[in-house]
């Protein structure tokens, strides 16, 4: 049995059918149509995906439900713990917030009881002491009138009455101290007498101030008051009457009937800034004689101003006497004044007070005085407390942080679930892109059972991990179960390999190979979809693909003879496209296809690795049918094409002329298949009978050979070829460009004016010899340390439109030769570039940019060294004649004259290029490339350097090159200094460059160099048939390769190797060089005579013409 995994070794190189005629290599204007129960192609993406092949349709969704479940457990309990927290984050904040609160309130109440009841005990505390105060001062009265013989009240004058009551008056803060003596109403002329007669000795200065009594006052019990001695003096006067006062005078049975203390509180607002308190404290000579009165007048304020601490809120002070209206004083802790008369209508807090009598001592005053202590706002402020706020935001922010904890480990938990469930998505989709559905099936059954016996036998994780891990294949245990594999009777296996893919591959960088196949493969992979096809594998550059399985179907060859021509017109429509972005030779490329049917065994072999595989002899024959078969043909085994004859196909069949020996199987008579449209479906079955008895007529019918490419469709194909790789050049100029105006951009480099750069431009267009420009060492720029550069920055559509229009026309300028053309110049520029990829980009880490400025001597720092090496190679064999220099010198060319015999193909390219590069119409695109005067000298030394460095045949150039690569390599020239040293090696890094490229086919793939090798033998062979030769050039073509690979091809690959800054790519070019040297030697002679023989069959007619 054979496996789909096939050895390769045995099939033909990928040229050896693609360059053999067949009528069935064209299918240019295919029209695939569907016949009941199938699918069309033209039908819309929606639709068919519909009706996509089992290998691609959504894995069984046995362990959706599972996966669901366990996700919505997750998700719930993500949800109620984010419930709990918010709920217990609000419970709790509200919780601190209403216990702070309460405790700030009861701070605020205990701390106003305090300062409520200090402010009323510092009150009564001050009448007490005033009282005392007077009380004494009274007491000495009578001692003094005691120790005065003759003299008894009121007729008794206290003596330096100022400075007795100094010490009194100020420890009791009054503002005036008054003795008040009863004088009878009997006795009211004797008392005027006597004051008058007395007032001097009172030591009161002012008698304008002496007033008599006036005995017709007011008087109580037949008794006046009247004001006697009094400090300090004011206009009150001697003599008035303290009864006159109303509210003294229904006051005054409070004293006169035994009491201690009186106070009394007035107020005339037109006169006094705040109410006035007057303490009256009677002074007796016996319990029952009261000799007179002591008053003191005295500001509320005094009494309680300095209650508060200093920094305490203001309180609010009300009082009330039942013999007078009501006052209110604000206290804080920088005292007390005044606030209104009345009472405190719009006090927010009537319902929080403290109050008290003060002032009264005994029962019976008829007028009692009340202290009420409110708080205020700004008392309360105080006590707001902060630490509320403080703690709740607090807790809010433990549990902020907590939510966001949590939500971070449930954003993890997700993201790990996502992870699995996107494991397990693409698990699901690679099992389900490359098993069948019946073996999808028994996978997810054995991947369940896994998860039971791991939930048993060990402990318990995640369902979705074990699923996950369930389908790795990676395994170190032993194999249990029974293998999963079945036997299908009906199938149609298809090979399908790309013809010229590994030479292709050779000249491509890693990245462009695997662009050509994901493209290809993806539009395979879509109708295979469509057509219901199961796609097995990809082995290297071959499609496998088969019908029939896992479910049978009668129409199993029907259907993939379908998809293989399918394929193939979307292969040849695709890699015509992508010339543009994968560079020339894209569009040679072919497809060979295989097809044979018959039974196979198919299942899944278990291992590392492991994939769904075809074995027996159906693969086996397949793999001959893809390898014996032809480029742009689909080869089918007679098993399959009795399938088709059967199906009433028989038309899409022609037999192979000639029988193909497989190895293993002998002579085997196969057919090309073309699926026809249907008006050709139509014609065609008169032609061909259906049936299997028209088998055997339809295998002796003869090869029809059409012309299929006329001359003017040729025509019509080179000109979109050229189209292409003009394109493709433009593209990549475009974008080297692009690097060089951004460059310039980021460094701020200034523009010169037009006229000066104009000048120069004509001074080195004029009358000038190329090869005198050439310089021992090209000068580049230092390094200057590199700003951003916007690397996604575009050219202006002027710049571009005219880049296009350049390459366009710098096209028509190469003559059609066979070598000596535009396609060989896209491809040295393909090499180029390539190169100058691994200049830029080497294999070396951590680079910074000065070291990578050192390690390329300075090529990487300079776009516009790049963008000129580029352009040298496209314009490097402009107006090339196909004939060399030594014969243009013989036949006394008139170039070989403007030239002096000297690199004159290579001169005539340069000045062509540049002449027409100077044309006003490409003004834009020169103020792209260059836009200082030493810009544009820079950029026309490279482009004469690079170009006139492809003439190795000149033996002074050649001499004058090796001798800078002594110098600057060789360990015996150390002298010079560095910067020279630097720019020399540079100089000579790009020389190589451009030399390694133009023959960079001699260090490709051995295809490559065979069909380049080939176009070179006949351009030489066409001059020689011309006549312009005489030797013919097959007579030593063998040894001359042999000489060119020993002393230029080889020596040139490793002086790559030498310069250490073409990173893989020098040893890749050195291998291929010395494979192909072998390879040379080997098959060279027989080569040759291939090339003699398709030279003469192309220009014997020449030959003949001149003989």
């Amino acid at each position: 049995m054979r496996s789909v995994r096939f050895n390769r070794n045995d099939i033909k190189d990928d040229d050896s059918s693609k360059g053999s005629t067949d009528p069935m290599q064209s299918t240019d204007g295919i029209e695939v149509f569907a016949e009941e129960g199938e699918v069309p192609l033209d039908e819309s993406v929606s639709n068919s995906s519909n009706s996509m092949g089992k290998n691609n349709r959504p894995a069984p969704q046995a362990n959706t439900p599972v996966v669901e479940s366990e996700s919505v457990v997750v998700h719930q309990a993500e949800v109620l713990t984010f419930v709990v927290l918010l709920y217990s984050a609000a419970g709790l904040g509200v919780a601190v917030r209403l216990l702070t609160k309460q405790e700030a309130e009861d701070d605020f109440n205990e701390a106003f009881k305090a300062n409520g009841n200090r402010v009323i005990e510092l009150t009564q505390g001050n009448f007490k002491r005033i009282s005392a105060l007077l009380k004494t001062l009274g007491a000495s009265f009578i001692s003094y009138e005691a120790a005065m013989e003759g003299e008894d009240f009121p007729y008794v004058t206290i003596p330096d009455f100022h400075k007795r009551t100094e010490e009194t008056l100020a420890a009791s803060n009054a503002a005036l101290l008054a003795w008040c003596p009863l004088v009878a109403s009997t006795e009211g002329a004797t008392w005027n007498t006597y004051s008058e007669q007395h007032f001097d000795i009172s030591g009161q200065e002012a008698s304008t101030l002496w007033k008599p009594m006036n005995t017709s006052g007011i008087s109580y019990n037949g008794y006046f008051a009247p004001q006697w001695q009094y400090v300090p003096m004011s206009n009150h006067g001697i003599n008035s009457n303290l009864f006159d006062s109303q509210v003294f005078n229904e006051t005054a049975g409070a004293f006169m009937s035994g009491g201690e203390v009186l106070t009394v509180t007035t107020y005339e607002a037109d006169e006094q800034p705040s109410p006035e308190m007057s303490f009256v404290v009677p002074t007796r000579k016996s319990s029952e004689e009261l000799a007179g009165l002591l008053v003191a007048r005295l500001d509320w304020e005094s009494m309680f101003g300095s209650a508060l601490a200093p920094g305490t809120g203001e309180l609010l002070v009300e009082v009330e006497n039942d013999c007078g209206p009501r006052f209110s004083y604000k206290v804080n802790g920088q005292g007390a004044s005044f606030f209104k008369e009345g009472t405190l209508f719009d006090n927010p807090y009537d319902n929080k007070f403290v109050t008290s009598p003060v002032g009264v001592v005994g029962d019976e005053t008829p007028c009692p005085s009340y202290m009420t202590v409110y708080p205020t706002e700004d008392f309360r402020e105080d006590y707001n407390n902060n630490d509320s706020v403080l703690y709740t935001s607090l807790v809010m922010v433990v549990f902020f942080v907590m939510i966001v904890a949590f939500l971070v480990y449930a954003c993890a938990v997700r993201s790990r679930q996502k992870t699995v469930k996107n494991t397990i998505d693409k698990t699901t989709a690679i099992v389900s892109s490359i098993f069948p559905e019946h073996t999808q099936q028994r996978i997810y059954e054995e991947a369940k059972n896994q998860v039971k016996q791991d939930a048993q036998s060990g402990p318990t994780k995640s369902v979705m991990k074990s699923l996950a891990s369930s389908f790795s294949t990676n395994h170190n245990r032993q194999f249990g179960g029974k293998p999963i594999a079945d036997l299908f009777t009906e199938c149609t296996i298809l090979f399908a390999d790309i013809v010229g893919f590994t030479a292709w591959s050779s000249t491509r960088e890693p990245s462009q190979v695997f662009t050509l196949l994901e493209h290809i493969y993806s539009q395979f992979d879509e109708i295979a979809g469509r057509r219901r096809v199961f796609k097995v594998e990809t082995v290297g550059d071959c499609y496998v693909a088969v019908t029939g399985l896992p479910e049978a179907r009668r129409d199993h060859a029907v259907a993939m003879a379908r998809f293989a021509n399918d394929c193939m017109n979307r292969f040849n429509g695709l890699v015509q496209q992508l010339v543009v972005e994968l560079g020339p030779d894209t569009e040679d490329l072919c497809i060979r296809m295989g097809m044979h049917s018959g039974p196979v065994t198919a299942g899944v072999l278990r291992g590392e690795r492991a994939r769904f595989q075809l074995f027996g002899d159906t693969v086996n024959t397949t793999a001959r049918m893809e390898s014996s078969g032809r480029a742009d043909c689909i080869q089918v085994s007679s098993e399959t094409a009795k399938l088709l004859v059967q199906a009433n196909k028989g038309q899409w069949l022609t037999p192979r002329e000639d029988t193909v020996i497989a190895k293993g199987k002998g002579e085997m008579k196969t057919f090309w298949l073309r699926v026809h449209s249907g008006s050709e479906m139509a014609r065609g079955s008169s032609d061909v009978s259906s049936g299997s008895e028209n088998l055997v007529e339809a295998l002796q019918q003869p090869v029809v050979v059409e012309q299929n490419r006329a001359d003017a469709q040729m025509s019509i194909v080179q000109q979109k070829k050229a189209q292409r790789l003009i394109m493709w050049n433009v593209d990549v100029l475009a974008k080297s460009l692009a690097e060089v105006v951004a460059r310039r951009k980021a460094n701020g480099v200034v523009a010169d004016s037009a006229e000066s750069i104009h000048l120069v431009e004509e001074q080195l267009s004029v009358n000038k010899i190329a090869l005198r420009e050439v310089e021992e060492i090209v000068k580049l720029p230092a390094f200057s340390g590199h700003k951003d550069v916007d690397r996604e920055s575009e050219l202006p559509e002027a710049v571009k439109e005219q880049l296009a229009d350049y390459v366009t026309t710098l096209a028509g300028t190469y003559q059609n030769n066979p070598f000596h053309n535009f396609e060989h110049a896209s491809h040295v520029t393909m090499s180029v570039t390539k190169l100058l990829s691994r200049i830029v980009a080497p294999d070396i880490e951590d680079f910074c940019q000065a070291s990578l400025h050192d390690h390329t001597y300075g090529i990487t720092s300079d776009p516009l060294t790049q963008f000129s090496v580029i352009l040298s190679a496209l314009i490097h064999d402009a107006d090339h004649a196909g004939i060399p220099n030594t014969q243009l010198i013989k036949e006394d060319s008139p170039l070989a004259k403007v030239y002096e015999n000297k690199s004159i193909a290579e001169q005539n390219s340069v000045d062509l290029a540049w002449q027409l590069l100077m044309d006003n119409r490409y003004k834009d695109l020169r103020q792209a490339i260059y836009a200082t005067e030493s810009e544009l000298l820079r950029f026309r030394q490279l482009v004469v350097q690079v170009v006139l460095a492809t003439d190795i045949m000149d033996k002074q150039l050649k001499g004058l090159r090796n001798k800078r690569w002594e110098t600057a390599f060789s360990t015996e020239h150390q002298d010079e200094n560095e910067l020279d040293s630097v720019n020399r090696k540079a100089t000579i890094v790009l020389e190589h460059l451009i030399q390694a490229s133009d023959v960079a086919h001699t260090m490709q793939h051995w295809h490559i160099y065979r069909k380049w090798n080939m176009r070179l033998f006949l351009e030489v062979y066409k001059t020689y048939a011309q006549g312009r030769t005489d030797k013919d050039p097959s007579e030593n073509w063998f040894e001359g390769e042999i000489g060119f690979f020993d002393f230029y091809i080889i020596p040139l690959a490793k002086k790559l190797k030498d310069c250490g800054v073409f990173g893989v790519s020098s040893d890749e070019y050195l291998n291929y060089a010395l494979m192909n040297r072998a390879e040379w030697e080997r098959r060279g002679r027989s080569v040759v005579a291939e090339n003699l023989e398709v030279a003469k069959r192309e220009f014997g007619h020449l030959r003949k013409q001149i003989a």
